[in-house]
């Protein structure tokens, strides 16, 4: 009886034993089925094909020799991708990028770089989309700019990044206004807005206290008329905001501001 019954445990065992192989080949099989199309979805800068090409994933006839890994490996080493996340259906593989998050346009030289929120310098590449960033311009540099490199090194840079993000946080609509920090090799840096005619001089030192200050007045102005005689705001003098107004013609021979 005890024979019997260490028998019928073993037949028990090896039949789990093959179902457990059995399914496992089975699984395999449907994992493996080949991929034949490729989605993307997620991106922003840069068109799909773009990113196919890149990714040296453009022709189809070599879908069916590369595993999952391998795709997103050649995917996530685009300088503009953050993550990659993939999901397979069937023979269609849905590929989601995560692009890294920009800040700025460096110009330098008419040479245009982006910067990611972690400082790092990207280069602006072909067919590159929606990058309507503030531009920093005319930085001061004490090295030659290098892809893929911080630019945290550079005070001039990081000065201008941090004035963007005093005003991002405070004051999103006036971020969303600016077109430029010009930070005239280590001279006075101005800026300019894109629906206003009239540069605001930052100077230099408590950069960050002055693009408060002037955050503030830009609250009270915008909008309304004073806004349309300004020709320069000065914020150079401590504790101070001079306006450059325009003068108004009135016709009798004298002009009135």
């Amino acid at each position: 009886m005890f024979v019997n019954v260490r028998v019928i445990s073993v037949i028990i065992l090896l039949c789990m034993v093959s179902l457990i192989l059995y399914l496992s080949f089975a699984v395999d099989k449907i994992d493996e089925k080949p991929i034949l199309v490729i989605e993307i979805d997620g991106n922003m800068h840069l068109p799909n094909n773009i990113y196919l090409e890149y990714a040296k994933l453009d022709d189809r006839t070599i879908y069916g020799d590369l595993d999952l890994s391998v795709i997103r490996d050649r995917i996530q080493k685009h300088p503009y991708v953050q993550n990659v996340e993939l999901k397979q259906n069937g023979s269609n593989l849905e590929v989601h990028i995560t692009e890294k998050q920009f800040e700025a346009v460096l110009l330098v030289n008419n040479d245009q770089y982006l910067i990611t929120d972690n400082s790092i310098l990207l280069p602006v590449l072909e067919f590159t989309e929606k990058i309507d960033y503030p531009i920093i311009s005319d930085p001061y540099l004490t090295e030659t700019l290098k892809i893929l490199n911080s630019v945290k090194n550079e005070s001039d840079v990081v000065t201008a990044l941090k004035m963007l993000m005093s005003v991002k946080l405070l004051n999103p609509d006036l971020y969303e206004s600016i077109s430029e920090l010009n930070l005239r090799a280590g001279k006075d840096i101005v800026l300019y807005l894109s629906n206003s005619v009239y540069p605001v001089v930052i100077g230099r030192n408590q950069e960050i206290q002055k693009v408060v200050y002037f955050s503030n007045l830009w609250n009270y102005i915008k909008g309304k008329k004073v806004d349309n005689i300004i020709n320069y705001i000065d914020l150079r003098y401590k504790d101070k905001i001079f306006l450059g107004l325009n003068t108004i013609s009135t016709g009798d021979g004298v002009d009135r501001i």
